[in-house]
């Protein structure tokens, strides 16, 4: 039900497209309103503005070649994800909160940009490798890769996901994994990963 002067996400629109190198869509809603009273009225079609579309092909399926991580690595990174810290639970929920209702991918995109957009990418001090804890980038504002993936990784786990942070090349990257196994990961140019112990 979207009330007057609301707006709603409406949902994804799936549809086969043509093997070719463009495509013209012609999408068109077919509106029904209710009433105070319960009663629906018919408002007919409504055409949205045509749009053309770029093409690719599909890309070959790729097998990313799996590595194990020390498992000193696990250990450190569990104790640095923090699903359950207040702050990060409050902010996570915050964030969560504009797309309601049981964890799904629009909060994981939400969560995503909340990270990239408000955590400024800061290295570490010459000579050293510091992971801070979740709730100290968050209130930092800022850190490396390896901080922005525990914070994501944590507000993840604080709305209901089953986070994992791929290691590829000594730098962390969080990721999604689903429950066929597959990784969706954030950050798609890693392809390494491991889901972290629990």
């Amino acid at each position: 039900m979207v009330n007057p002067g609301e707006e709603q996400y409406l949902g994804v629109i799936a549809i086969q497209i043509p093997e070719e190198k463009k495509a013209n869509f012609s999408i068109v809603l077919w509106l029904l309103a209710s009433t105070s009273e319960g009663k629906w009225h018919d408002y007919g079609s409504y055409p949205l503005k045509n749009f053309t579309v770029n093409l690719k092909p599909m890309p070959e399926k790729s097998n990313p070649v799996y590595r194990d991580n020390p498992s000193p690595y696990f250990e450190t990174i569990n104790k640095l994800v923090e699903p359950a810290e207040p702050a990060i639970r409050e902010k996570a929920v915050q964030v969560a909160r504009s797309y309601p209702g049981a964890y799904n991918i629009y909060q994981v995109c939400a969560l995503f940009d909340v990270v990239k957009e408000k955590v400024e990418y800061v290295s570490d001090p010459r000579g050293n490798d510091i992971w801070e804890p979740a709730n100290v980038t968050l209130r930092m504002g800022a850190g490396d890769c390896e901080d922005q993936a525990i914070l994501l990784s944590s507000m993840l786990e604080a709305v209901g996901a089953q986070p994992g942070l791929p290691d590829q090349y000594s730098c962390l990257c969080s990721g999604i994994y689903r429950q066929w196994n597959r990784c969706d990961r954030c950050c798609s140019q890693r392809r390494k990963g491991l889901l972290r112990k629990r």
